[in-house]
C-alpha cells in the first residue's frame, strides 16, 4: 500500500490579550491590572503583516507478506518533511502594559522551521506454541533520520505600542522586510533500533508480555550567531536499552486486571534537535541519559457485552538522572544528577 499527504496552511495568528487584562490573580507580581474589561476578542495583531504559513508533505510505503500462516513479514518506509515560517505581533510580556497611556508594548518576532524525518521499518510477527504455551511475538529492526534547521529570521520591522481596550490592528508596521539572517542552528538524529516483544498465554486467565529494545544514536547539533561565527558545534554517541513486561489476570470474559512495568530512556539531544556545553543542562553530551520507568497497576470491566466499559488504575513514574541547579551562578554552576 502508498499513502500521501500534502497540507498547506496559510495562517493569521493570534496571540491573545495581554496579562493586565486578567482581573483576578496578576500573572506575575509587578503586573497592573487594567482598571477597565478588557474585550477578550480584541485582536493586538497586524493585519497585511502578521502570517504563519505551513507546508508538509508525507509519503508512505507499505508491504506486508504471509511467509504461512504463522509468520509475518512487514515493511514500511515514510518520508515528511515540514516547513513552518512565521512573522507575528505579539503582548511583550505581562508586564507590558503602561498604565499612564493606556496603551500595551507589542513585540514582532519571527520563527522558521525546516524539519525532516526519513524512517524503515521492517518487523517480523510469528505465532506459535512451546508446549502448552501460545505466544504471539515481534521482532525487527527500525532505522530513522530526523534532522530540523532554524534559521534566525530579520526584518520583522518594529510597531508602536497600541491601546488596550481599543486596539487598531491595521497600524503600520516599521521597517517590514523579513529574510533570514546569518544566524541559525540545525540538529541531526540518527537512530538503529532493534526490538522483540512476546505475549504469552498462560491457560485461559493468565496472560504476561515482555520486550527490549536497543538503540544506537548519532546525534549533532551546530549554532551559528547574527555575525556568521559558529558558537556551538557538539555531537554525541551512544546505546541504550529500554525495557516493559506485564502481566493481565482475566477475572471473567469482561473483566481483567493488569500489572505493567516499562522504561524509557531520554538521551542528549534527541528530544529537541539541541545539545548544550553547559555542564547543568540536560542536553549536555556529558550527562547520563535522563531514564524514566513507569508501574501501573489498573482494572479493565466490560458491561452489556462491552458495550459500556470501565477502567480504573493507579500508576508510579520515577525519573532518574534529571540535573537540578544548585547554584546557577557558581562559575562553573553548582548541580547535581539524581
Amino acid at each position: 500500500t502508498a499513502a500521501a499527504q500534502i497540507t498547506r496552511q496559510d495562517n493569521i495568528p493570534d496571540y491573545g490579550i495581554p496579562g493586565s487584562a486578567w482581573s483576578e490573580t496578576p500573572l506575575a507580581p509587578t503586573t497592573v491590572i487594567a482598571a477597565q474589561r478588557v474585550d477578550s476578542s480584541n485582536f493586538y495583531g497586524s493585519v497585511g503583516y502578521d502570517f504563519d504559513k505551513v507546508e508538509q508533505e508525507s509519503y508512505t510505503g507499505r508491504v506486508e507478506h504471509d511467509l504461512n500462516r504463522s509468520l509475518t513479514l512487514r515493511h514500511q518506509a515514510r518520508y515528511n518533511e515540514t516547513h513552518r515560517k512565521a512573522a507575528i505581533t505579539a503582548v511583550q510580556s505581562p508586564t507590558s502594559f503602561v498604565p499612564a497611556t493606556q496603551t500595551v508594548v507589542l513585540s514582532r518576532q519571527g520563527n522558521e522551521r525546516e524539519n525532516q524525518v526519513i524512517s524503515n521499518q521492517s518487523n517480523l510477527a510469528a505465532r506459535f506454541l512451546t508446549g502448552r504455551l501460545h505466544h504471539s511475538a515481534n521482532a525487527g529492526v527500525e532505522l530513522a533520520s530526523e534532522e530540523q534547521f532554524a534559521p534566525a529570521l530579520i526584518g520583522v520591522g518594529t510597531r508602536n505600542p497600541t491601546g488596550i481596550y481599543s486596539p487598531n490592528p491595521f497600524d503600520a508596521v516599521t521597517g517590514f522586510d523579513v529574510e533570514r539572517g546569518l544566524a541559525y542552528s540545525r540538529g541531526r538524529t540518527n537512530t538503529i533500533g532493534l526490538y522483540a516483544f512476546d505475549t504469552v498465554d498462560l491457560g485461559a486467565r493468565w496472560q504476561l508480555n515482555g520486550g527490549l529494545r536497543w538503540e544506537h544514536y548519532d546525534a549533532t547539533f551546530k549554532a551559528v550567531d547574527a555575525t556568521g561565527a559558529t558558537t556551538t558545534d557538539l555531537g554525541v554517541t551512544d546505546a541504550l536499552i529500554s525495557r516493559k513486561a506485564g502481566v493481565l489476570y482475566k477475572l471473567t470474559d469482561q473483566a481483567n486486571l493488569y500489572f505493567s512495568y516499562g522504561s524509557t530512556v531520554t538521551p542528549p539531544g534527541t528530544a529537541n534537535f539541541t545539545l548544550s556545553a553547559q555542564p547543568n543542562n540536560q542536553n549536555n553530551p556529558n550527562v547520563r541519559p535522563q531514564e524514566s520507568r513507569n508501574y501501573e497497576i489498573g482494572s479493565k470491566l466490560g458491561f452489556y457485552d462491552n458495550r459500556l466499559s470501565l477502567s480504573a488504575a493507579v500508576f508510579r513514574t520515577d525519573n532518574e538522572n534529571v540535573i537540578f541547579t544548585v547554584d546557577a551562578t557558581a562559575v562553573p554552576p553548582i548541580f547535581n544528577q539524581d
